[in-house]
């Protein structure tokens, strides 16, 4: 049933704030309740005919065993097999651009920017851009950070067989540099995102990354180019209870977020004010 869970909202398209606990993130009495119902109907449930979907704000009475089902179900009693686990999917695409070559010269301005002269990438964030769950093979994989696959700074394999924007840079660029690898942080190369990071975390996280380029004897900080992804405010956003929305600025709103958004892009820009060069 935690395949599926409907979260309520209401009439206005807002999220119903009265299955949630203060801090808006952890489940209250009324949510928990809701779960409870839902994992005794489960076990009762014969294997292969479990309830997918949970529909908070639906009436779930308590069930009951039968003279005839009087057990808790399990794979034995159920007379279920489990299906034959598929082959890992293939992810890839097709490369079929025919103008893939770099510019003469080392271009000076951005508007006069190849694919194939971006010399290295590199990326901000949260668990978004760590890739948090993107290949579990089992529940206990949920937690890794799949870097290497991670849709703006993963490079893993090729883009025959993983589709990231890396990959797709490779085939203009194959001495692409700084893009992460399996899930070791030691493999990040140039992702500074972190679980749990949020807008505020921006200024660290770009002064992180200035000084890995700083210390890679590989990257001229000064002329090569570079593509850097910034994807934040997620972490923010399920903040946003602490402060309601009303008639002056929220510390989750626009006017706070610009501020520090804003002085990580200067802090990780060559000539931009803050920068630790």
């Amino acid at each position: 049933f935690f395949q599926n869970i409907q979260l309520p909202v209401l009439a206005d398209g807002l999220p119903d704030t009265s299955f949630f606990a203060p801090d808006c993130i952890h489940p209250n009495q009324k949510f928990h309740s809701q779960l409870a119902r839902a994992l005794w109907t489960n076990m009762l449930e014969p294997l292969g005919s479990k309830t997918e979907t949970l529909d908070l704000r639906a009436e779930m009475p308590i069930t009951c065993p039968t003279q005839n089902e009087p057990f808790l179900r399990t794979p034995r009693n159920s007379n279920y097999t489990y299906p034959i686990k598929p082959a890992i999917e293939n992810w890839g695409s097709d490369f079929l651009c025919t103008e893939w070559k770099a510019s003469n010269s080392v271009p000076t301005s951005v508007h006069q920017l190849r694919p194939a002269d971006i010399k290295v990438v590199a990326a901000l964030g949260d668990s978004l851009t760590t890739a948090v769950g993107a290949r579990p093979n089992n529940s206990s994989d949920l937690p890794t950070s799949w870097r290497g696959l991670s849709w703006s700074i993963g490079g893993d394999g090729n883009l025959e067989t993983h589709t990231t924007l890396p990959n797709i840079l490779k085939k203009f660029n194959p001495y692409l540099l700084g893009f992460s690898t399996s899930t070791w942080e030691g493999t990040a190369g140039l992702n500074v995102a972190a679980e749990g990071a949020r807008a505020r975390d921006m200024p660290a996280q770009a002064w992180d990354l200035v000084e890995r380029m700083k210390n890679s004897p590989d990257i001229n900080l000064e002329k090569d180019w570079k593509l850097v992804t910034l994807f934040i405010g997620v972490n923010d956003l399920c903040h946003y209870c602490e402060n309601p929305v009303g008639p002056r600025p929220t510390p989750w709103g626009p006017e706070k977020e610009g501020g520090p958004l804003g002085h990580g892009i200067c802090s990780a820009h060559p000539t931009g004010p803050g920068h630790p060069l």
